[in-house]
């Protein structure tokens, strides 16, 4: 990453005010982890607004990790806001996101 491209993106999340939090489908714990703590982080911290959603939703697992239902399958496209940006997490292209990529802006 260039520092164009960091400045880019430090630039679109301190503009942003709602955003959709995503990561590879079957998530593990370290995918959750990442995005329930963004999400806990930008919703309290910076007063914003973040949607969490997976291909999957949470293994069972994993279940323990959030007991406050934080994390959502996508169910209904059209219910879902417009988001200022996506933040994927430990993806290398939006097709690992699985039927998350379809209300990604630019996705499929």
């Amino acid at each position: 990453m260039s520092e164009a491209d960091f400045e880019a993106v430090a630039s679109l999340l301190s503009k942003g005010r709602r955003f959709l939090l995503t990561g590879h489908r079957n998530p593990d714990g370290d995918s959750l982890g990442c995005q329930l703590a963004f999400y806990e982080y930008w919703t309290k911290q910076k007063k914003r607004k973040a949607d969490v959603i997976n291909h999957g939703g949470v293994p069972d697992k994993y279940s323990f990790m959030d007991p406050k239902g934080i994390v959502k399958q996508i169910s209904d496209k059209k219910l879902w806001p417009i988001w200022d940006a996506v933040v994927v997490f430990e993806c290398s292209s939006l097709d690992r996101t699985g039927n998350v990529e379809s209300v990604i802006p630019g996705g499929v």
